[in-house]
C-alpha cells in the first residue's frame, strides 16, 4: 500500500525519531503543556494492561486449625507452625490485617502477637489477657516495609509475659495490601 502523500519522508522520519528518542531535552514549554493536557484529558488505560503492577493487590497468608502454644517471655516463632508469613514484597508503605483465635490463655498471662518486619521484633501487636480465651482478636495498622531491597517479608511473631503459663494459638492469619 503506498504512503499518503502528506506522510513524511524517510528524512524527516528519522529527525523525528532522533527528537522523540530524547524526551528530557524537549522543550520545557512542551512538556509543560503535555502535562496539562495529560491532567485534563486523562488516558484510559485498564490497570490490568500495566505490566508487573501489582501495588493494590491484597496478599494473605494463614494458618489454619493448627494449634501451637507459647511458654517463652520472648518474641518467638512457634517451631511446629511458622508464622504465618508473606514474602517478596516491595519497599513501601502496606496497610496490615492480622488476628487469630486465642484457644487457651493461662492466668495471669498475657499474649501478644505482633507484625514482624525483615525478622526484627514486633513494634506493634496485639494484647490478650486471660479474659480473651475463646475469642478472636483482630488488629489493623500501617507499615513502614524497608530494608529487604525490594524482597521484604511480614510475618507474625508470639509472646508470652508468663513462662509459667501455656497459652494456645490458632488461625493465625495476616494479609497486607501495599498503599504508597
Amino acid at each position: 500500500m503506498p504512503l499518503s502523500p502528506d506522510f513524511p519522508g524517510e528524512t524527516e522520519r528519522d529527525k523525528y525519531e532522533k527528537y522523540l528518542s530524547k524526551p528530557l531535552q524537549f522543550p520545557q514549554e512542551l512538556k509543560t503543556w503535555l502535562t496539562d493536557w495529560l491532567a485534563v484529558n486523562v488516558p484510559f488505560i485498564p490497570v490490568s494492561q500495566v505490566m508487573g503492577y501489582k501495588s493494590t493487590l491484597a496478599k494473605s497468608a494463614v494458618v489454619t486449625a493448627q494449634e501451637d502454644e507459647s511458654t517463652e517471655h520472648s518474641w518467638e516463632d512457634f517451631t511446629s507452625t511458622f508464622g504465618p508469613e508473606i514474602t517478596e514484597l516491595s519497599d513501601g508503605v502496606y496497610f496490615v490485617i492480622w488476628g487469630y483465635f486465642a484457644r487457651e490463655i493461662g492466668t495471669q498471662s498475657t499474649i501478644k502477637v505482633g507484625v514482624s518486619i525483615n525478622g526484627a521484633d514486633p513494634t506493634k501487636e496485639i494484647t490478650s489477657a486471660h479474659l480473651d480465651q475463646g475469642y478472636f482478636s483482630w488488629k489493623a495498622e500501617s507499615f513502614d516495609v524497608r530494608g529487604g531491597n525490594d524482597n521484604n517479608s511480614v510475618r507474625l511473631m508470639y509472646f508470652l509475659d508468663n513462662v509459667s503459663a501455656t497459652s494456645r494459638f490458632e488461625n493465625r492469619w495476616i494479609v497486607v495490601m501495599r498503599i504508597t
